[in-house]
């Protein structure tokens, strides 16, 4: 049995957490809702990364995990300038790789076809949340220098919907197709 003292909050901080250059804001803060969806993106990344099935994506997705980190440090240090366009260079480079693998995308593919393909979907959607939460964050400070921040997430959802599209076939599956033949809604098709 240990005899260190469990860690405690104290009653002052239950609402409060500090950042990088020790600036306190509420928990629940927009900037910490987006700190929380860059680390649960990041974890995602990681999933992916050390998936054996697919090791040609390893080295890749440890860059992007990477990046990601250098992006939570960023943010979490009020006042600094977020990833500069060289990441999104880099990244256009992964996806240009992917896509010349890859045909055409059917615009209505569901998430799934093999686990992996699903665990991408599911980065993807935090991703997109992530870049939502970053412009959430520029409304807020429109100092912040978050372009490239932005156009990075924007890429890494391309990137991600690749990965799953690149699973899928490396598994020798295909992905689900919204299947019209299932709905109830006695709407007429959007769009």
């Amino acid at each position: 049995m240990s005899t260190r003292p469990a860690p405690s909050t104290p009653p002052a901080d239950a609402k409060m957490t500090r950042l990088a250059m020790g600036t306190r804001v509420e928990k629940d803060s927009p900037t910490i809702e987006l700190i929380g969806a860059l680390e649960e993106l990041a974890a995602w990344i990681a999933v992916l990364a050390d998936d054996p099935a697919m090791p040609q994506d390893h080295q890749s997705l440890v860059t992007v995990e990477n990046d990601l980190h250098e992006l939570l440090q960023q943010v979490a240090a009020p006042g600094t300038a977020l990833l500069s366009p060289p990441y999104v260079t880099r990244l256009d480079l992964l996806v240009a790789e992917r896509e010349r693998r890859l045909s055409p995308a059917a615009s209505e593919m569901l998430p799934g076809g093999s686990p992996r393909a699903a665990f991408a979907a599911v980065a993807r959607s935090v991703c997109r949340r992530a870049e939502r939460r970053l412009v959430t964050q520029c409304e807020i400070d429109p100092g912040l220098q978050a372009t490239s921040a932005i156009t990075y997430l924007n890429r890494l959802g391309d990137l991600l919907r690749q990965v799953a599209r690149l699973a899928n076939l490396g598994a020798g599956g295909a992905a689900r197709r919204f299947d019209r033949s299932l709905s109830l809604a006695e709407s007429p098709r959007l769009g």
